[in-house]
């Protein structure tokens, strides 16, 4: 599962504090 991805949670995450800005 996508959520159970701790590489998959961080890269995402990435991409939030990316688009944040």
């Amino acid at each position: 599962c996508f959520a159970e991805s701790p590489l998959a949670m961080a890269a995402y995450d990435s991409v939030v504090e990316y688009r944040r800005s």
